[in-house]
C-alpha cells in the first residue's frame, strides 16, 4: 500500500468552497487515478492536508494533482 501526503496553503476561510470541491472534483479525481481511499483534512492555521491511498507504487507516483 503506498500514499500521496500533499500540503496546501489554506485557510479556514477556503473550508466551505472545499467542501463544495473535494466531492465533486478531488475524489471523482482520485478514484480515476486507482485511490483505493483518501482523506482530506480540513485547512487550520494557514495548511490543509490530503493523503490519498493507493494499492500501487506506480500508481501513487502517476496519479493525477488535481485532487491535492
Amino acid at each position: 500500500m503506498y500514499a500521496v501526503f500533499v500540503e496546501v496553503n489554506a485557510t479556514e476561510a477556503h473550508s466551505e468552497a472545499a467542501r463544495e470541491f473535494l466531492p465533486r472534483v478531488a475524489v471523482a479525481g482520485a478514484r480515476e487515478g486507482g485511490a483505493t481511499g483518501g482523506y482530506w483534512l480540513e485547512a487550520k492555521g494557514g495548511r490543509g492536508i490530503s493523503i490519498v491511498v493507493f494499492e500501487t507504487e506506480d500508481e501513487a507516483r502517476n496519479a493525477p494533482p488535481c485532487w491535492g
